[in-house]
């Protein structure tokens, strides 16, 4: 069976029109966009060269790398360089720091829990020295009557 002509001529056309958008999109659209950039970069680009053909800007550049190399520590990168060894030593006084902190909370939990303790010894100690002092007070009280006695029996003599 034969395909009809008129089904050959769309195929025809669909694969040509395929084949256009694959060369489009693969060939023609990227160069397309590539001397779009150029055309924007070559401005620039003239404008950088004309500007580095002046020998000031070129020691100016120059001048600029020199201060990202260290020298005797008056250089950008020695500046830079200093500045993290501070940061590396502030974040060892913090940990330092937390560390401290935290020993003087446990500390301070102990400590609460030893005034605690003393606190419960301090309380017996006060209630045996008022047992104490009320046996002073009858053992007192006992020897003012003893005496009170002896005087009247002496007297009664």
């Amino acid at each position: 069976m034969e395909i009809p002509i008129w089904l050959q001529i769309i195929l025809w056309i669909a694969g040509g029109l395929t084949a256009l958008g694959v060369i489009w999109l693969r060939a023609i659209r990227p160069m397309v966009r590539f001397i779009y950039e150029a055309e924007r970069a070559i401005p620039i680009l003239r404008s950088v060269s004309d500007k580095m053909s002046d020998p000031d800007i070129v020691e100016v550049i120059i001048d600029m790398a020199r201060q990202f190399q260290t020298d005797s520590g008056s250089s950008l990168r020695d500046v830079v360089n200093r500045l993290e060894q501070a940061a590396i030593e502030a974040r060892e006084s913090i940990d330092l720091l937390r560390i401290s902190i935290e020993s003087n909370r446990q500390l301070s939990a102990e400590d609460r829990i030893q005034i605690a303790k003393l606190l419960i010894l301090i309380e017996g100690l006060q209630i045996k020295a008022d047992d104490a002092a009320q046996t002073a007070v009858t053992v007192a009280q006992t020897a003012i009557d003893v005496a009170e006695e002896l005087k009247h029996t002496n007297e009664e003599s």
